[in-house]
């Protein structure tokens, strides 16, 4: 009977074949419809999170904040995966498409520090106190800065005539708002009214 590997050896064999997987699944393509989909398909997170409206109840603020928090933890967490995404994109076959995916990059890496910083504002305040929980509203400027980021990546890959047509033909892309001109809905929240 031969003797069996050491598990070590197993575990690290297994860590090569998961991570050969991965890479075969992010292989380069010349196809700049295929390359435009990846780019769209890893937006996709991010415009799901701009899109998710969190619930407000003036009757229960106490239930609003945790609706809110778990909305910036959301868009907090769709930064990583939109970055990871990106990566999987591989190198662009269109000229200027890598420019485009840093540019990409930077407005989304923004994101995350601000989304976070709010949450802790929002878990901090008190919503039995009505009018501080209202002073101190700090989801308002964090949906609008989420909004705007969206709109500057749609914006960025529309500026760029080759990777707009590929954008077009780019299965993911319609999530996103990207291929037609780009319609980014209002993301600002408001406070919720008081109860008189």
């Amino acid at each position: 009977m031969p003797a069996r590997p050491p598990l070590g050896r197993l575990v690290a064999a297994l860590v090569l074949a998961v991570s050969a997987a991965g890479c075969a699944a992010s292989a380069d393509t010349d196809d700049p419809a295929i390359w435009a989909d990846r780019v769209c398909t890893a937006l996709v997170p991010l415009v799901q999170a701009n899109d998710s409206r969190p619930a407000v109840n003036a009757a229960d603020f106490a239930a609003t904040k945790q609706s809110m928090s778990a909305a910036l933890t959301a868009a907090a967490d769709a930064v990583p995966q939109t970055l990871s995404g990106l990566d999987a994109a591989g190198p662009s076959p269109i000229p200027g498409g890598n420019d485009v995916v840093t540019k990409l990059r930077d407005l989304v890496s923004e994101l995350r520090p601000t989304m976070l910083d709010t949450k802790i504002k929002l878990d901090a305040a008190d919503p039995a106190d009505t009018g501080a929980f209202i002073a101190r509203w700090p989801m308002r400027s964090a949906r609008a800065t989420l909004a705007t980021k969206v709109e500057e990546a749609q914006q960025a890959v529309q500026a760029n005539p080759e990777v707009k047509a590929a954008a077009l033909k780019g299965a993911s892309c319609p999530q996103v708002g990207l291929g037609a001109e780009a319609v980014v809905p209002p993301s600002s929240l408001a406070p919720p009214p008081t109860s008189r």
